[in-house]
């Protein structure tokens, strides 16, 4: 069975009106919502893609990192991932001219 489902797309903050076409639980399509007053039908180009989130193959299921730019990415264990995202993570102090009470 075909639908159509009203939704909202959750990439910013304006909240385009989506609507979502699904056939047998599967979605099928994707495009913007010409009644909602956010977008009048328009989507940016995250937007237009949103379908594609739901479609695991799309979606990267574990770490990876690039070693060779233009190359593809090699796995990477959940635990050394993280120790080299927080050892690039800067930590800005706030700054002194802050009064304090």
């Amino acid at each position: 069975m075909r639908t159509e489902v009203k939704s909202t797309c959750c990439y910013c903050g304006v909240g385009c009106g989506v609507l979502i076409e699904t056939e047998s639980g599967v979605v099928t399509g994707l495009r913007g919502d010409p009644e909602h007053p956010a977008n009048r039908g328009r989507l940016c180009t995250k937007g237009a893609t949103l379908n594609q989130t739901v479609n695991p193959t799309y979606r990267l299921q574990f770490p990876e990192k690039r070693l060779v730019r233009g190359q593809g990415g090699q796995r990477l264990s959940w635990e050394l991932a993280l120790d080299e995202a927080a050892e690039r993570t800067v930590l800005t102090p706030w700054p002194s001219t802050f009064p304090v009470s």
